[in-house]
C-alpha cells in the first residue's frame, strides 16, 4: 500500500462463502440478543480487580470536568500510547447513511427471491438485523456488531424457519446479500475530519489500525473512497481468515503483536459495546466510546474510559499526555 505508511494486512485470504454451503445449517451461531451479556462475560473474566472500577464518567468526558482519582490514574497511561485501533462503521464512517439503504434493499431482494411476501419476510429481516424501517435507524444488534458471515448464516436460518429448504435458503442469501455501496457520496460519509486526525496521530508517531466486522472488499472500498488507506498501518476485517468476532480480544491482540506494541500501549475507539468489550478483554490501555454510531451513552459508559460525541473529540484525549508541557493539546 502506498502513502505515509504501508498497510499490513493481517491476512490476505478471505473466508469462503462456500464454508456455509458445506456446513449448511449445522453451525448457525446463537442470536446476538445475548451479545451484550457476552461482552460482560469477557470483561468480568479479564478485568476482575483491573480498571473496571475506574470506568470514566461520560458526562465528565464530554464537558471536560476534572476526572476522579481512579480515572486520573487511567489517564496517566495515555502518555505511552503507541497504537490506536479504530472501528469503522459508526466511528469513522456514518453507519446509518451506509447501512440503512443496504438493509432496505437487502430485505426487498430477499422477499422477492424467496417468494415469502405473504409471510412478511421483510419485516422479519428487519427485526433480525436490528433495523427500524420507520425511524430508518440501526439499533445495537446483528447488523451493527456481527460479521457479514454471521449475518448471512442468520438470514439462512430465518428463511429455513419460514419453510425454505436449506439449499434454496443459501441460494437466496448468496444472491441477495451484497456488500455496501462505497462509490456514492450519498452513502459514504466520513465523521469529522479524518485526514486531519490521522495526520496528527502520525505526527506523534502513533500507529493506526482499523478493526471492523465488515468485509475486506467493503472496507477497502470505503477507505480508498475517502482517501484514507495510506494512513492506516493495519486493517483487520470480519471475513479475514483466523479472525474472531468482537468482543473477543483475539483481533486486538493480533494487531498489537503485528505492530510490535504492548496491549497496554494501545487504545480502542468504537461505537458499540462489542468494541469496548474487545478493548477491555484484551487489556488495552484504554477504551473510548463514540456516540456517532448505534449505542447510547448509558450503554457505553460502564465499559468505556471515555465517552465522546464523535472522533472529532478524541485527539485531545489521546495526545494530551504527549504534550511536554503537560496540558491538553489544542489543535487548530
Amino acid at each position: 500500500m502506498s502513502g505515509r505508511s504501508s498497510s499490513i494486512l493481517l491476512s490476505s485470504s478471505i473466508r469462503g462463502w462456500g464454508k456455509l454451503r458445506e456446513a449448511s445449517l449445522r453451525r448457525i451461531r446463537p442470536s446476538l440478543a445475548v451479545r451484550g451479556e457476552q461482552v460482560r462475560t469477557f470483561v468480568s473474566k479479564s478485568t476482575k480487580d483491573d480498571h473496571v472500577a475506574g470506568a470514566w464518567s461520560p458526562s465528565a468526558a464530554i464537558d471536560h470536568s476534572p476526572p476522579p482519582p481512579a480515572i486520573a490514574k487511567a489517564e496517566e497511561s495515555l502518555k505511552n500510547a503507541s497504537l490506536v485501533i479504530f472501528d469503522k462503521d459508526g466511528t469513522l464512517i456514518c453507519f446509518h447513511s451506509m447501512w440503512v439503504p443496504w438493509a432496505l434493499s437487502t430485505a426487498e431482494r430477499i422477499e422477492e427471491a424467496s417468494n415469502l411476501k405473504e409471510s412478511e419476510i421483510a419485516k422479519e429481516v428487519y427485526r433480525l438485523l436490528g433495523f427500524c424501517p420507520i425511524e430508518k435507524k440501526v439499533r445495537p444488534g446483528l447488523l451493527a456488531e456481527a460479521t457479514m458471515g454471521e449475518i448471512r448464516e442468520r438470514l439462512v436460518h430465518l428463511l429455513v424457519e419460514h419453510g425454505l429448504e436449506s439449499d434454496k435458503a443459501i441460494q437466496v442469501v448468496d444472491e441477495c446479500v451484497q456488500d455496501c455501496d462505497t462509490t456514492s457520496s450519498n452513502t459514504l460519509k466520513q465523521i469529522g475530519n479524518l485526514k486531519h486526525m490521522f495526520e496528527e496521530l502520525k505526527a506523534h508517531n502513533v500507529k493506526i489500525a482499523v478493526c471492523t466486522a465488515d468485509s475486506r472488499r467493503g472496507t477497502l472500498g470505503a477507505l480508498r473512497g475517502l482517501g484514507l488507506e495510506q494512513y492506516i498501518d493495519i486493517i483487520v476485517c470480519g471475513d479475514d481468515a483466523g479472525t474472531q468476532p468482537k468482543p473477543s480480544p483475539h483481533n486486538a491482540l493480533a494487531i498489537c503483536k503485528a505492530m510490535g506494541v504492548e496491549p497496554a500501549d494501545a487504545f480502542m475507539v468504537g461505537d458499540t459495546l462489542a468494541d469496548m468489550g474487545m478493548g477491555r478483554s484484551a487489556k488495552l490501555g484504554g477504551t473510548i466510546g463514540v456516540l456517532s454510531g448505534v449505542a447510547k451513552e448509558m450503554e457505553l459508559s460502564p465499559m468505556a474510559d471515555h465517552v465522546v460525541v464523535d472522533v472529532g473529540e478524541v485527539l485531545p484525549i489521546l495526545l494530551k499526555r504527549r504534550n511536554p508541557a503537560g496540558g491538553a493539546v489544542r489543535l487548530s
